[in-house]
């Protein structure tokens, strides 16, 4: 399979190493967490496996990654590499990679470089009390509005490409939390994510869920599905046309075409997916 470097920018994610691509610097912050502050949700299983598994593969891809996670004692045991530098994924932990990387992204913009950044998240998605949806931290949360005010925008880069696996992704990435008709929320989910990223010209997203906003996990491959799929067509499967790329349209398609051969799903993912415009 061929080995792709990330060029985060435009419709595409991916573009082959070459010199072409050397005036572009990529990195990457990957948050990954089991645990929920709702007592009503049992922590996840395999968000952490995960969290390494992104970051093993964006590594593989010449991609500058730095990891917050914290391992169950199973992930633990495996004694991967990435584990050796990994950190807490608490709100403190995001905010000082955040900052590391708005620096390092200034210094090669003097440089004459682009910088491009993907944010990864896999955990539990939920709503609170008002109906806001959000992401869970070790300590914390991270909500539509810090999500962009505190992480995105501070990052400074030319592009960022956020790839979520979460339940009520969309809550956050860009819709709306809270209970309402299906067929409603089906179409809010799909305006609002526009209207969110369009301010910002130069985010992009990608993520999947059922109807009732879930994700689900496979304990068969010890992972997220939509993530197992994403991680799968970055690495070269998505590119459809062979031409060394792997953009938004190619990820879309190539998820969308998995995920319904698999099998044993309780409920059918859809994915979302916004190239920057």
């Amino acid at each position: 399979m061929k080995k792709l470097g990330v060029l985060l920018g435009a419709a595409a994610l991916l573009l082959a190493r070459g010199a072409s691509a050397e005036a572009v610097v990529r990195r990457a912050l990957v948050i990954a967490h089991n645990g929920s502050d709702d007592p009503s949700l049992p922590s996840l299983r395999f968000a952490d496996d995960d969290g390494v598994l992104w970051a093993e593969t964006l590594q593989r891809l010449g991609v500058e990654t730095t990891l917050l996670v914290d391992p169950d004692e199973a992930t633990r045991a495996t004694a991967r590499p990435v584990l050796a530098g990994a950190r807490p994924p608490t709100p403190d932990e995001v905010k000082r990679e955040v900052a590391r990387l708005r620096a390092a992204n200034l210094v090669d913009h003097e440089l004459g470089r682009q910088t491009d950044v993907l944010l990864v998240y896999v955990g539990h998605g939920n709503t609170d009390e008002a109906g806001r949806a959000y992401f869970t931290l070790a300590g914390g949360r991270l909500d539509k509005a810090s999500l962009y005010a505190d992480v995105v925008d501070p990052l400074g880069a030319n592009y960022v490409h956020l790839i979520v696996d979460a339940c009520r992704a969309s809550g956050v990435v860009g819709s709306r939390g809270g209970q309402t008709d299906a067929a409603v929320l089906a179409e809010l989910r799909g305006m609002l994510a526009r209207e969110q990223l369009a301010t910002r010209p130069t985010v992009g997203a990608v993520f999947a869920e059922s109807e009732d906003g879930e994700t689900h996990e496979w304990s068969r491959i010890r992972a997220g599905v939509f993530s197992h799929v994403a991680r799968s067509g970055l690495m070269g499967a998505a590119d459809i046309n062979g031409d060394g790329k792997v953009e938004y349209s190619e990820l879309g398609a190539f998820v969308t075409a998995s995920l319904q051969g698999v099998k044993g799903l309780p409920a059918r993912l859809s994915l979302h997916a916004f190239a920057p415009t």
